[in-house]
């Protein structure tokens, strides 16, 4: 199956209230931390988003979270998920369809002009 590299607990009927280092207070909600950063947050009801920003906490939806975790995760373990082997063959593979679209378009070129001179002679 796999080795978990990450874990994180969403509310996802809730709002994820990040303290960015410096608020004028605190509010009412399940204590966590931000998964993609590591910083200290609050899983706050929808209704008290406006009071959150108000004493300095970014406030973000459950969805923005998984999303910024992913990216996060994918950004630092991309070398663990692609490797140079399978770089290559992608590469490889470009270059054939690439290859193949220049001879198809230079193809398509030659019978163009063909069939111009072919018309303008007779």
């Amino acid at each position: 199956m796999g080795v978990a590299v990450a874990e994180a607990e969403i509310e996802p009927d809730k709002e994820m209230a990040i303290n960015p280092g410096q608020v004028f207070g605190q509010i009412e909600g399940i204590e966590t931390k931000d998964p993609a950063f590591g910083l200290d947050a609050i899983w706050v009801e929808p209704n008290k988003k406006d009071q959150a920003q108000t004493l300095g906490y970014t406030v973000v939806d459950s969805s923005t979270v998984v999303a910024t975790h992913l990216n996060q995760l994918l950004q630092k373990h991309s070398a663990e998920l692609i490797g140079h082997e399978d770089v290559q063959k992608m590469l490889d593979r470009w270059q054939k369809s690439v290859l193949s679209w220049q001879k198809s378009w230079c193809l398509i070129r030659l019978i163009s002009v063909s069939c111009y001179r072919f018309y303008k002679i007779y």
